[in-house]
């Protein structure tokens, strides 16, 4: 007998029960949550690796922009605004704003000034346009190598530096080899054109990490 007046049901056909729609309901929610965890998973590593390889790239650049100059610097005394006579390579851990100066090959002139420093957890580059009797405090141009924000990825200043060492290879006055942590030498400063042999740049991360170079010097 047909418990449903007015349909009909061809024998051995059956529909789905309430029971039978909630279960497939209830499985259906638990395979979307595990495909959604494993979808935000994937896209939470591509993210991790998207901002391990900006922040390799940072590094990179840094090191090859500064070994660069480095590697170019000449042993060219300058003159500051008052007309002192300063040492083609500078750098003191003690300054309020420690800042490594150098001379190098390069510019219009053939030869220009830049520096490094170490501000507002960024790695910068400074470069003037001359040589002598120049305002350090008013650089040409200031470029973030380390830490550089960009206005359309916000997300892409992946690395912060929270500080840097340098340490200058010489060797003294009787030919063997000593190490300073600033330049030019404080104690026997010698010609203010002397340069050290080699320069020991060691970068803190936020993180902790420390990352250590050489530059070997012409």
């Amino acid at each position: 007998m047909n418990p449903w007046p007015g349909t009909s049901r061809s024998p051995g056909q059956r529909g789905f029960t309430l029971l039978e729609l909630l279960v497939a309901m209830a499985v259906f929610g638990v395979v979307a949550v595990m495909a959604y965890g494993g979808l935000r998973a994937v896209l939470d590593a591509r993210q991790h690796t998207d901002r391990a390889s900006r922040a390799l790239a940072e590094l990179q650049m840094a090191f090859s922009l500064l070994g660069r100059d480095l590697e170019q610097v000449l042993a060219r005394p300058v003159r500051d605004e008052y007309g002192d006579v300063r040492a083609p390579l500078r750098f003191s851990p003690f300054s309020d704003q420690p800042r490594l100066d150098l001379v190098r090959a390069g510019g219009p002139s053939g030869l220009q000034r830049v520096a490094w420093e170490v501000r507002e957890e960024r790695l910068y580059r400074l470069y003037w346009s001359g040589l002598d009797g120049v305002n350090p405090a008013e650089p040409q141009g200031v470029m973030p190598v380390v830490g550089a924000d960009d206005a359309q990825q916000p997300e892409s200043a992946v690395l912060a530096v929270r500080g840097w060492s340098l340490r200058f290879h010489h060797t003294d006055e009787t030919g063997a080899f000593a190490v300073s942590e600033t330049w030019p030498l404080e104690i026997s400063p010698g010609a203010p054109e002397a340069l050290p042999r080699a320069v020991e740049l060691t970068l803190e991360l936020a993180d902790g990490a420390q990352l250590t170079r050489w530059y070997v010097l012409p």
